[in-house]
């Protein structure tokens, strides 16, 4: 949330950081300072689970965009010959 392009300048350090974030508002070098001007927006992250399924769309509209996807399936070894024939 805190880039570091805006707060250092402004002689916020330490746990006058933290304070700011938590609170959204700082009084600093004599001026009250917002988390919002110091602030840069970052994505945050995804993960997508898809679990004992065969591909489809559903699967690939959660993985989409994903920063770590994952994939589980889970057969028994009677399985193993529908699973080839079916990509499940």
């Amino acid at each position: 949330m805190l880039a570091g392009s805006g707060w250092p300048r402004l002689g916020i350090a330490g746990p006058d950081i933290g304070r700011l974030q938590r609170e959204g508002r700082l009084e600093a070098g004599g001026r009250v300072v917002t988390v919002e001007q110091v602030s840069e927006p970052r994505p945050g992250q995804r993960f997508a689970f898809v679990m004992d399924t065969r591909l489809c769309d559903a699967a690939f509209a959660l993985a989409d965009r994903a920063d770590m996807p994952g994939l589980r399936v889970h057969l028994r070894q009677r399985e193993a010959g529908l699973a080839a024939t079916t990509g499940t």
